[in-house]
Order: C-alpha cells, then sequence, then structure tokens
C-alpha cells in the first residue's frame, strides 16, 4: 500500500487534510494508523486508522469515510507519540522521521500488549494456572482489592509481565498494574498479592485508550473497508475493550481477517465471537472452478493432509497451450455447487497463487486408502521436509496455544509427554505453525521406545493440560504416511550456519550453538535489524527447528547505557559520550573526580551483553572563577 508521506487524504464527500507521519506497531513493523494534518481554520491534526484507508495512489488517500466521521477520532498530541529508535527500519520504507509509535496504556512499566486469557507460571518449578478476566484478587491480608480485568503480555517473549486489576463499580471504576513478581500465591480461585491495600493503590494505574462505542465503531468501519471481510455482514459488540463479531457463519478465512483488522484498533484486548465455521465442501475433480469475475479453470487434483486426511489445496487446472496451474488453498472455496466451485476472490487475485510444479508433491504410496471421491491417482502429498504438511510453515519448540475457549491458551515446550489410550506414545519434540495465521497444524512427537519422529495433526488431539498432551488416536504407520526424518549432526548444522553468518561482516561477533536442532545465537551486533537478519539466516539453514536469539544490538545496548548514566545522581549531569561497537562500550569525555569516572565505567559495565568498557574518560577539575574569587574577598 502507498502511503507517501505529504499526500493529499480524501474524504467521500472532499479533502481531509495531508498526511503528516504513519505510526507503526513496532513489533511486527505495520502500519496500524495514519497522522492526518488538517488544513483547517483551527488547526487539528487527528489519527486515522490504516483500516479505513479504501484505497492509495501515489499521491492521494482514499478514506471509506465522511467529513464529519473525522470528528470521532482522536487528536493528534505529540506528547502521546514517540520517534522509534534511530536504526529502525519500517516494512512500509517510510524514514524513522516520517514514523510515530503510540505511547500506550502500559508505558509506566516498560510497554506490553493486553490479553484477556493466559497461562501463568510462577517461579521455575511449579505448575502454571489460567488466568482470566474476573478472577478474584486479594491483598496479602485477604482483603479484597479487585478482580483481574486482563494481563499485560511482553511481545518478544510472550509472557505475562503484570495483571490488570479492576475494583469499584461503575463510575468510579479504576485499574491498577500489577507486577508478576507481586502474586504470592496464584490458583483457579483467585490471586493474592504480597501487597497491602495500601501498597496497591499505590500502584500504576491503568486507562482504557478509548471507549467501548469508539471501539465497536471504528472496528465496524475498518471490516466494511477491507475487501476481505466487507461482504461478510459482520456486527461488532465491544464490552470492556472485548470484541465480539456477530453475524452469520462465515468461513474462518474471513473470521482470521477480521480478528486481524479488529487488533490493530487501539483499545481491543481480546475477542469473544461464537461464530459457526462453514463445513468442508464436497468436490469432485474435472468440476469447473469459477472466479468472482468468471470462469478460472478446472479441479484437476487434491492435495491432501495424509496425517490428517483431509484435503487442503485444489490443483486448478488454466488452459491448453500454455499451461499455468494453479495450488489454491481451501479456504478459498466459499461453495461447492453440482455445476461449479465458486472461489471468494477475483482472477486476478487468485494469479498470485504458487504455480504447480511437480517436483514440490509427492504421489500416495499404492497402499494409500482413498478419501472419497477421490482416487490416488487425483490425490497429492505435499513434498519437502516435512511430507504432507501444507506451506507456508514454521517449526517452534516453544508454542502458546489456543485450547478451544475464547482467548484461552496453553503453552506447548519441547518435551512434553503425550498419551494415547491411557499409555505413554512419545514427548513432543517441535510444532509446526502456519505463518500466515499463527494456528498449529501439527505436532512431532518422538516415538516412544523408537526415537522415530512422527508427523501428527492438530486432529489427533483430544485434551491438552498444562505439562501433557493426550491424543485421541495414535496412528503412526497407518500406509502412505511419511514421518519426519530431517535430522542432522549439530555440529554439521552449526558449520554450515556459521559458514552463512560468517559471509556478512555485520555478524562476525555472533556466535553460534546447536542443541537438537535448536539455532542458539549470541554475541553482538550494529543494530536491531541485523539482529532480525541473523535469525532469518538461522532459520533458512536447512534442519533448523527453531531459534533461541540472545543477541545483542549495539543500538539497543547504547539506549540502555545512556540511560542508566542518565539515572544515576553521580553521572546524570556529567556530559559523557558513549559509543558502543559489537558489545565494546568507549567512554569519552571529561568528569569532575576519578569517582565519577570509576562509576560510570560500573555503569556501562554492568548492563547486560556488554563484552568490555575502554574508559577514556579524562579527570578535569573546574578552575576556580577569578572574578568569584575576587568578589569573596571584598566581603
Amino acid at each position: 500500500m502507498l502511503l507517501p508521506i505529504g499526500a493529499q487524504v480524501r474524504c467521500l464527500d472532499g479533502a481531509a487534510g495531508r498526511l503528516r507521519f504513519i505510526v507503526i506497531d513496532p513489533d511486527d513493523s505495520e502500519v496500524t494508523d495514519l497522522i492526518v494534518e488538517r488544513r483547517a481554520l483551527l488547526h487539528r491534526d487527528i489519527v486515522v486508522p490504516i483500516g479505513w484507508v479504501e484505497r492509495t495512489t501515489e499521491d492521494a488517500i482514499f478514506l471509506n469515510a465522511c467529513l464529519d466521521d473525522l470528528n470521532t477520532l482522536p487528536e493528534y498530541n505529540e506528547v502521546e507519540f514517540v520517534q522509534p529508535d534511530p536504526s529502525y527500519r519500517p516494512l512500509s520504507g517510510h524514514r524513522v522521521e516520517e514514523t510515530r509509535i503510540w505511547i500506550g496504556s502500559y508505558e509506566t512499566v516498560s510497554g506490553g500488549r493486553p490479553w484477556i486469557l493466559r497461562q501463568v507460571r510462577l517461579g521455575v518449578d511449579e505448575g502454571e494456572v489460567l488466568v482470566h478476566r474476573g478472577l478474584p484478587v486479594q491483598a496479602s491480608d485477604h482483603r479484597s482489592v479487585g478482580v483481574v480485568d486482563h494481563l499485560v503480555i511482553d511481545p518478544a517473549s510472550k509472557r505475562v509481565t503484570h495483571l490488570v486489576v479492576r475494583h469499584g463499580w461503575l463510575w468510579s471504576r479504576e485499574a491498577h498494574l500489577v507486577p508478576l513478581e507481586q502474586v504470592a500465591e496464584l490458583n483457579e480461585y483467585g490471586v493474592r498479592l504480597n501487597l497491602s491495600v495500601d501498597a496497591f493503590e499505590h500502584l500504576p494505574r491503568y486507562t482504557p485508550p478509548t471507549s467501548d462505542g469508539q471501539i465497536a465503531a471504528t472496528v465496524q468501519r475498518a471490516l466494511e473497508t477491507d475487501p476481505r471481510t466487507r461482504e461478510a455482514g459482520l456486527h461488532v459488540e465491544v464490552c470492556d475493550g472485548v470484541v465480539r463479531l456477530a453475524g452469520a457463519p462465515v468461513a474462518e478465512s474471513i473470521m482470521q481477517a477480521a480478528r486481524a483488522i479488529a487488533r490493530r484498533i487501539r483499545g481491543v484486548i481480546g475477542f469473544a465471537d461464537e461464530l459457526e465455521e462453514l463445513p468442508a465442501p464436497p468436490l469432485r475433480i474435472g468440476t469447473p472452478v469459477y472466479a468472482r469475475n468468471g470462469r478460472f479453470g478446472t479441479l484437476a487434483r487434491v492435495v491432501v493432509d495424509p496425517h490428517a486426511r483431509r484435503v487442503t489445496h485444489l490443483v486448478v487446472h488454466q488452459g491448453w497451450l500454455l499451461t499455468e496451474d494453479r495450488v489454491i488453498p481451501i479456504e478459498r472455496v466459499a461453495r461447492a455447487e453440482p455445476d461449479g466451485i465458486y472461489l471468494d476472490a477475483p482472477s486476478i487475485d487468485l494469479q498470485g497463487y504458487p504455480r504447480y510444479r511437480e517436483e514440490a508433491f509427492i504421489e500416495p504410496q499404492a497402499e494409500w486408502e482413498e478419501i472419497a471421491p477421490y482416487l490416488v491417482a487425483d490425490t497429492l502429498f505435499w513434498g519437502g521436509p516435512y511430507p504432507g504438511v501444507a506451506p507456508p510453515v514454521r517449526p517452534a519448540t516453544t508454542h502458546t496455544l489456543s485450547s478451544g475457549m475464547p482467548e484461552s491458551e496453553l503453552i506447548l515446550r519441547c518435551g512434553d509427554p503425550i498419551f494415547s489410550n491411557g499409555a505413554l506414545v512419545g514427548v513432543l519434540d517441535h510444532v509446526l505453525i502456519n505463518t500466515t495465521n499463527g494456528i498449529m497444524t501439527h505436532l512431532v512427537v518422538e516415538e516412544h521406545g523408537t526415537r522415530r519422529r512422527v508427523i501428527a495433526p492438530a486432529e489427533w488431539i483430544r485434551e491438552i493440560q498444562p505439562g501433557s498432551i493426550t491424543l485421541e488416536r495414535w496412528n503412526p504407520y497407518q500406509p502412505g504416511v511419511p514421518a519426519f526424518s530431517a535430522a542432522r549432526d549439530a555440529a554439521a548444522l552449526a558449520a554450515d550456519l556459521n559458514a552463512c553468518l560468517r559471509a556478512n561482516p555485520a555478524f562476525s561477533a555472533v556466535q553460534v550453538s546447536v542443541d537438537r536442532s535448536v539455532a542458539q545465537l549470541s554475541g553482538n551486533v550494529a543494530t536491531i535489524a541485523d539482529k532480525a537478519a541473523a535469525d532469518a539466516i538461522a532459520r533458512a539453514t536447512p534442519g533448523v527447528i527453531d531459534t533461541e536469539n540472545a543477541i545483542s544490538a549495539d543500538s539497543a545496548l547504547f539506549g540502555r547505557i545512556t540511560a542508566a548514566l542518565a539515572d544515576d545522581q553521580r553521572t546524570a549531569l556529567v556530559p559523557i559520550e558513549v559509543i558502543v561497537d559489537r558489545g565494546i562500550v568507549t567512554l569519552k569525555g571529561a568528569v569532575p573526580t576519578p569517582a565519577i569516572r570509576a562509576a560510570a565505567e560500573t555503569i556501562a559495565r554492568c548492563q547486560p551483553c556488554v563484552v568490555a568498557v575502554i574508559n577514556e574518560l579524562e579527570i578535569r577539575r573546574e578552575e576556580p572563577n577569578p572574578m568569584l574569587a575576587a568578589g569573596a574577598l571584598l566581603h
């Protein structure tokens, strides 16, 4: 989407102003809002959700809104935004000077994202408890201080950092941010804090960024603007930041798009919708396939997940002379009738899906049990390191998984035992996640006794509890179902990854080790972008399942050291230059005493990921002012 700074922003009934800044989500670099400079008598810049943008050109941005609708949007206030790190490079391609980040409701506790339900662990060896909205909260003397409203999670680690505790009723309701370290006891009946009632009252307060009515109106207009949800007929209801999407049953792809759109709206902390998924349509080989604007081709073959025994993609045959068969996800099927299969997109969008290439697939073995009405000859499996699993997938050794209730989650970890029919069948090696929607599709299970790694679909899961998984069935040897066999020696993996990283001088200070196909990265790089690039190289190395990225960026380390020097009363008023190069910190400047010189070095050395400190601070005592000395003698 083109978003040129200075472009004219137009509503349905006239010009609204010009684009001044874009607002991004710092965790995934996506644009969430536009700062529009209005050319009115009373100058008032406004914050427009990106979901309201209907289309863009090289010199104009068109909103699905009237000029009067803009009066309901928040005014841009400089104190509510911050410019990102100088090394930051948004995906939109804008310069840092053109970019802003919201200072959100959680800035007093170093930021975070809201969540309704989360599996929370206290300590290292203790079990996990599902914390949900409405859970009672008591002070250290067992007096009630309120109930849990929602949780705050660290976007990087996905771990809970704070509880938002609400107390009071109606107009007198307030909420406080409670650090997880202040939780003394946690179970399914409630939370007890280490704090007294008075100490609780002095904790930082949480203020909702916007009202439920504003959230509902903003989300509704965004859903009516986006082409993926425009015709779905979804109705938005909001209660205390929780969005419920009501309406007729729609395809899961539309629901996922609706949630992604709503997640970008400020104030949304979760979802509670009750829409049903559409049943899988009957599809027959040779049936015509239609796009929204006419015939697209003919169903030639189906691509099946052999583990779950379900169709995931269609191979659509196009033309005769210049054959460009396309592989279309099953989610694009709007309906199937005897006269044809109807897709929910125009042909120009469908042309963006990958062309069919025989080398990307494998054919099932002769003993494969057919899935009616498809013959073995009409069936294909995906190839690659995870045979039968539809791309795009990302392996991970730890994953937070929705457990069935709205927004409830459980954490799966490598080594979790897996049971079926009351017996131990294996342990979890890793999971496979669909990269487009973040949903887990398969478990890779190390079979008990044989150490063979078996690909088990998520459909086999009957129950997930903290620390264990129970399968409805366990049939790893059914005919035609391949297993995961991409294991490689750890030393060979480490050598390959080291060679890839050493090809770029930016990664010369990065150290690599591999444990159970997990690449562990440490050391220092210049920028946050370099850290992300090293992670991407590791994930792309064949045989690497997951990464543990402990690399420190010099730009982030510079910020931590500068802030620490400014916070310490010994060095706060002393001009000290900080230079960071791959973790080596150099301090320059002039300080008045040896004690301050030593203090500055100690402060820098105590920061995580510092390799060494070169202290080049000079000691220069201030010369007495002769005029002041003369005045003192006269008196």
